[in-house]
């Protein structure tokens, strides 16, 4: 055989080989159609598609967004799902709508939801809508169910501060600051309630500390919220 001749053969055989290849392709791709549309049923049909989509619009700042995702999402959820809640509690903590984070958080917790940061966010959002009592009542029973998270002190140390319980404040913060000590806002926010309670020692070495942390830090160190 000549060498074109051999060529040629290669070349058939090559058309041949990538002929089949592509037939498989094609029936692969034909025999999973169903699957696939099966697929992208389920996932148009499961709320959690909406709650992911609601948190992702929620971060690019589109309130109306993430609502209308919120909405389509409780149209298919269980009645008794406490995640719509959670997501929901998310959408309102993060646009400051301090009210109804609450009421959606508080729902979360009825149907069972067990996530700290949710008993986190209710507190703060209580304590921004100047409702102590409450933040320091939920904060309190919270901690005794075993949720424990610096955030949590924290929220509870400013809802007894913003309150007057100085006392109580300076025991909360102490407790925040041991767990995250090298926050400036907690330990600025201790030495105040030990100057309001006199404890000018602690005070004065609480401020040296936190001036050198906000040297290392920048001024933005001394933030608000949990």
């Amino acid at each position: 055989m000549s060498d074109v001749a051999r060529e040629q053969s290669h070349r058939r055989i090559l058309v041949i080989w990538a002929t089949i290849v592509l037939a498989g392709y094609a029936v692969v791709l034909l025999s999973n159609v169903p699957l696939l549309r099966y697929g992208q049923y389920l996932r148009e049909h499961d709320y959690r598609t909406y709650l992911a989509a609601a948190d992702e619009t929620m971060k690019l700042g589109d309130l109306t967004g993430a609502l209308q995702r919120l909405e389509r999402a409780f149209e298919l959820a269980p009645a008794d799902a406490s995640l719509p809640y959670k997501v929901s509690g998310d959408v309102y903590y993060n646009f400051r709508k301090w009210d109804l984070a609450v009421a959606a958080y508080e729902k979360a917790v009825t149907l069972g939801d067990r996530e700290v940061g949710v008993r986190q966010n209710v507190v703060w959002s209580l304590v921004q809508l100047k409702r102590y009592r409450e933040a320091i009542d939920t904060a309190e029973k919270a901690l005794a169910e075993g949720f424990t998270y610096p955030g949590l002190t924290r929220s509870l140390a400013e809802a007894y501060a913003a309150s007057g319980d100085d006392t109580a404040a300076a025991a909360c913060y102490e407790k925040a600051a041991k767990d995250t000590p090298d926050d400036p806002y907690i330990l600025e926010r201790l030495r105040q309630v030990c100057l309001r309670l006199g404890n000018t020692a602690q005070a004065e070495a609480l401020r040296t500390r936190v001036e050198e942390l906000q040297a290392f830090q920048g001024p933005a160190a001394l933030r608000s919220g949990p």
